[in-house]
């Protein structure tokens, strides 16, 4: 059922549900939820002939969601930037991506890319090298080296690195009902 609506911003409307049944609502990562809220929008559009944008959450779960996916990419930037081996984390849609991207901007230690096709696509981290580049000259920010050798992936269910970075802990049950 309906909890609340209110207007997050020109043109958006956010509404709050409420069911015993929120984890399956919410499905894996919120991929349920975002295809009711996907479906939402199509009826509505259908039904008005505009294009609304009409946000679905229950339980607060974006908010946790966000807080989590931050926490997440400081924790990787940080392994990223002691070990030197990129890291990949799991597809995400584009509105995660972006909360990683922005979550290490500012780092003047790794760098983020998104990479693959389609809505859900995955985010690397990098380490800025500003060694020598292999002509000899030194490697320009953004045009950082990429070996075997710092290259990994980020399963956020794995629970722990394969490669043994414990302190990076990747499952949470709240996340994942």
């Amino acid at each position: 059922t309906v909890k609340d609506h209110r207007s997050v911003e020109e043109g958006k409307l956010m509404v709050d549900l409420e069911s015993e049944f929120a984890g399956y609502i919410i499905g894996k990562h919120g991929r349920t939820l975002e295809a009711l809220q996907f479906m939402t929008n199509l009826i509505v559009e259908k039904i008005t002939g505009e294009q609304p944008k009409i946000l679905l959450d229950i339980e607060n779960y974006r908010e946790r969601r966000a807080e989590h996916l931050m926490e997440i990419a400081q924790k990787t930037g940080e392994y990223v930037a002691r070990t030197g081996k990129s890291r990949l984390l799991d597809p995400l849609n584009p509105y995660e991506r972006r909360l990683v991207h922005m979550a290490l901007q500012d780092n003047g230690t790794v760098k983020t890319e998104s990479e693959g096709n389609g809505v859900y696509k995955r985010v690397r981290i990098f380490k800025i090298v500003t060694d020598q580049a292999p002509d000899g000259n030194a490697a320009e920010p953004g045009n950082e080296l990429t070996t075997d050798d710092n290259i990994g992936n980020i399963a956020f269910e794995a629970g722990h690195d394969p490669e043994g970075a414990e302190d990076i802990e990747f499952k949470s049950d709240d996340f994942n009902r």
